[in-house]
């Protein structure tokens, strides 16, 4: 057993990701998002477009960008890197 072998890059990658998933999660909660703003606020958050989104869940662009401004109002946010940096704030 090595125990100072460092994990490889797949698995940090994978750990990473799990932990922005809870504190999206958290935020979302303690911000008192409806299930379809925290839908899409969390492919906002992924870096999916309004376009994408709206494929994804079969729904029109106009329904995604609705959900997600309401969101970002909730993270006191008017534009996509404000709303990220809410989040990562909230995870503190």
């Amino acid at each position: 057993m090595d125990h100072g072998k460092r994990p490889d890059a797949r698995t940090r990658l994978r750990r990473r990701a799990s932990a922005l998933g809870r504190i999206f999660a958290e935020a979302a909660t303690m911000h008192g998002l409806s299930p379809r703003e925290t839908e899409v606020a969390a492919m906002v958050f992924g870096g999916r477009t309004s376009e994408g989104i709206a494929r994804l869940l079969a729904i029109s662009v106009s329904a995604v960008k609705k959900h997600r401004d309401r969101a970002f109002r909730k993270f006191g946010a008017r534009r996509v890197v404000e709303f990220l940096h809410a989040v990562h704030l909230s995870g503190k």
